[in-house]
């Protein structure tokens, strides 16, 4: 309301998308939010995208992550030394899928966890398990590597285009931006970058656990 003319952003969690639209019709004089995009950080990466020309690549959904772990599984099945004779368990695949999703969310790569197997170490059962778990990461990797994209690399990947590419919706203004981070249980590497990233683009950015009365 104060500033029409500026355009804002407004950062949620996937889930809160839609609710927070609703919030803020029923916040605003006129029921109406032209100039305010609610996203998640997902969304604003399609949409850097869109602008900057990026995401050549398709994006890939929980059921095709399931499959080609499943194909990886067979093909590393004589290697899977503690996880060989439980990846053809109902549900299990999904579990490993999920595992290695918040490793790619969490910004975890083989050096972390050889330093969490090298903590273990050899006499564990962990160690065996995450020996498991890093090869098909590598694996799954490998086999996406200029085929696919997931969801979280696309968060991640979106951090250089922000930085390089990103222009306002407008050719003299920045977007101005507000994350409400208080409905995050915690805040991943990658979206804390592009946190920053956006800090450094936009005319100004709210927590709104700090404020309420961004609008």
């Amino acid at each position: 309301m104060k500033y029409p003319e500026r355009n804002y952003i407004v950062l949620v969690p996937e889930q809160f998308t839609m609710q927070t639209q609703k919030d803020l019709v029923m916040m605003h004089e006129r029921k109406g939010i032209m100039n305010i995009d609610v996203l998640s950080f997902a969304r604003l990466a399609y949409r850097v995208f869109e602008e900057t020309g990026g995401g050549g690549l398709p994006v890939l959904d929980d059921e095709g992550k399931n499959l080609i772990l499943r194909k990886i599984a067979g093909d590393y099945e004589s290697e899977l030394k503690m996880l060989g004779g439980h990846m053809k368990k109902q549900g299990y695949i999904s579990e490993v899928k999920s595992v290695i999703s918040e490793f790619t969310q969490y910004d975890i790569g083989e050096d972390e966890i050889e330093r969490v197997m090298e903590s273990a170490g050899e006499s564990s059962r962990l160690y065996y398990k995450l020996a498991d778990i890093r090869l098909l990461y590598r694996g799954f990797t490998d086999y996406l590597r200029e085929k696919y994209i997931t969801k979280e690399e696309l968060i991640k990947s979106k951090n250089y285009i922000i930085d390089k590419n990103f222009k306002a919706p407008h050719k003299n203004e920045e977007p101005k931006v507000f994350t409400y981070e208080e409905n995050y249980e915690f805040i991943q590497r990658a979206v804390e970058r592009i946190t920053r990233a956006l800090c450094a683009k936009s005319l100004s950015v709210t927590d709104e656990s700090e404020s309420s009365s961004a609008i």
